[in-house]
């Protein structure tokens, strides 16, 4: 639940999301995306023990949300500060640059988190993963 959790919150939010883009601006979308996603994170990394379940979880859909204000940002960007002949490329960039980091979540978390029966092993490593 815990990485499916962004692509349901995604399905509601993206038009608000969108819509806040276009009238609130692109350094309103971008400090509340980031301001979310860095109190998603602190509050992730005050929930690493086994029985703070609910709080990872909590932190993870701050993070799911202030996603949907970074997912809009590249195209906007591109259409706004790029000339008709650098749009295509630096919005492929941009998205290029979210698709990287999702598939370097994919591999370093199983390199951060041992697969391990004892559970202060696992704690220890979710918490280097999660800071």
């Amino acid at each position: 639940w815990c990485s499916m959790l962004y692509m349901v919150t995604y399905i509601p939010l993206i038009f608000p999301g969108s819509w806040i883009l276009q009238k609130k601006g692109l350094r309103f979308t971008v400090i509340m995306g980031s301001l979310g996603t860095m109190i998603g994170s602190w509050i992730k990394c005050a929930s690493v023990s086994p029985d703070r379940f609910y709080v990872t979880f909590l932190g993870q859909f701050i993070t799911a949300c202030s996603q949907i204000f970074i997912l809009s940002v590249p195209t906007r960007l591109a259409a706004v500060w790029f000339g008709s002949t650098q749009v295509s490329t630096a919005c492929s960039i941009g998205v290029f640059g979210n698709q990287a980091g999702i598939s370097l979540g994919f591999l370093i978390p199983p390199m951060l988190v041992p697969d391990s029966d004892d559970v202060a092993d696992v704690e220890k490593g979710l918490y280097i993963m999660f800071f």
